[in-house]
């Protein structure tokens, strides 16, 4: 057998390509791999369903049952109670479908994975679940932000007289626009308040740009943590289970002769404090939105 000296350069492009690609990977892939592992493992040491957990706790001072709808053919309705003050984890993982008992309402809430929600006590109105906005926050979300139209905006500050003496508070602000207009075409003194700090950061950028920063101030807070004493007008633009939450608070809070607006959902139980509502036509002419006023 002929032994051939293989030469340098033709070893050398033999396993150039082999060497390089694992060089290459070393380089990239490695070190990717290596973060992976670690979110992993930080992951792994917190409790790795707790997303998926629903929590309802009863905030009202009696207990009440409920019944989960089944999501799927081959599962039955479940009943359930939970006692004043107690919380009930559901871990199954999917949504819940369900009712407060009696069926009396005829209300039917979504509860989702790792959301927290609460019972509240509406009165004689019965009872409703509320989202809460955090594990740490007692705070509940009674309304999602959806900005108010500019022209029910303008209708609702024109209708309700406001000049520079008013001082009008925006409950659930969200961008801040009713407060800056407020300020901006009247010289009216205005404070925002929601619980999101993220909108009341662009709440008062805004009020920056619009120059009535000294007119207007925004507070990231509880509505319920609110001194809304000095009022002369208050706007809402929140659910109708909301403002019937809100009623009480109103009531103690706000001094007499105030207006309070609501746009699209009216104060349930303040039918006899209803002193006029006009309508402001909207942009696709489908439904116009309807401002109610009310005065304490």
């Amino acid at each position: 057998m002929i032994r051939r000296k293989i030469p340098l350069s033709e070893f050398l492009s033999t396993v150039r390509i082999p060497v390089f690609a694992g060089i290459i990977y070393f380089l990239c892939f490695q070190p990717h791999s290596r973060l992976i592992d670690a979110v992993i493992q930080e992951n792994a040491g917190s409790n790795p369903s707790a997303h998926r957990v629903i929590t309802l706790h009863n905030a009202t001072k009696r207990t009440f049952s409920y019944l989960i709808e089944p999501l799927f053919h081959d599962t039955l309705p479940e009943k359930g109670f939970i006692e004043p003050g107690n919380i009930a984890r559901f871990t199954k993982g999917n949504h819940l479908e369900i009712k407060l008992l009696p069926e009396e309402t005829g209300l039917m809430y979504r509860l989702y994975p790792g959301e927290d929600y609460c019972v509240q006590d509406l009165g004689v109105e019965g009872q409703r679940i509320f989202k809460n906005t955090g594990r740490t926050s007692k705070a509940l979300c009674l309304a999602p932000f959806v900005p108010s139209p500019m022209k029910a905006v303008h209708r609702m500050l024109e209708t309700a007289g406001v000049n520079h003496d008013s001082v009008v508070y925006d409950l659930g602000c969200g961008d801040g626009r009713i407060v800056i207009a407020a300020a901006r075409k009247y010289g009216a003194r205005g404070v925002g308040i929601d619980i999101d700090p993220d909108l009341i950061r662009t709440a008062r950028l805004e009020a920056r740009k619009a120059g009535v920063a000294s007119l207007v101030e925004f507070h990231s807070q509880d509505i319920f943590d609110a001194d809304i004493s000095d009022a002369t007008v208050v706007y809402l633009y929140l659910y109708t289970d909301s403002n019937r939450l809100l009623r009480p608070f109103l009531e103690t809070g706000l001094k007499s002769g105030a207006l309070v607006a609501c746009l699209n959902f009216m104060i349930p139980g303040w039918r006899k404090r209803l002193v006029s509502s006009t309508e402001v036509s909207t942009e696709d002419d489908v439904v116009d939105d309807v401002i109610y006023f009310y005065q304490r």
